[in-house]
């Protein structure tokens, strides 16, 4: 059975549908999968705010997945009629999905491959990578 993990960012855990806003995506680069948008700084919990950015309500996120082998992006209400698991979304808005059914599928030579999984306010994104880099604040393009 697939296990959603939660993922704790350098910013603390992304919690909740209204913390995490999509502006932006893009693929940059072969093999990329870029995404831009504000955080919700009110709801992440343990929240640590980049310096300078103490006071802020809504944080510049930029999240960049690399070695891309495939993503899914579905509008929230769609996605969850299309994963029946109901442990397959946490609260947590980023984390790890283990055991992937999808992973699984593609066999243990793609033993490097992470399926990853960001859950915006409107939309769900399902991503099959080796790697990924958060940049918040000032370091957000």
């Amino acid at each position: 059975m697939q296990i959603s993990k939660l993922i704790e960012t350098e910013i603390g855990v992304l919690w909740g549908r209204d913390c995490v806003y999509l502006d932006h995506t893009s693929k940059p680069e072969e093999g990329t999968l870029l995404l831009r948008g504000t955080i919700n700084c009110r709801i992440v919990r343990n929240y640590v705010s980049p310096p300078g950015w103490e006071q802020a309500e809504d944080l510049p996120y930029e999240l960049l997945f690399q070695n891309v082998l495939g993503f899914q992006m579905l509008e929230l209400d769609a996605w969850g009629t299309q994963n029946y698991d109901s442990t397959a979304l946490s609260e947590s808005c980023f984390g790890e999905v283990e055991n992937s059914m999808w992973l699984n599928r593609l066999h243990a030579k793609l033993t490097k491959l992470r399926h990853l999984r960001l859950a915006t306010y409107d939309d769900v994104f399902d991503v099959l990578c080796e790697t990924y880099t958060w940049q918040f604040g000032d370091k957000a393009r």
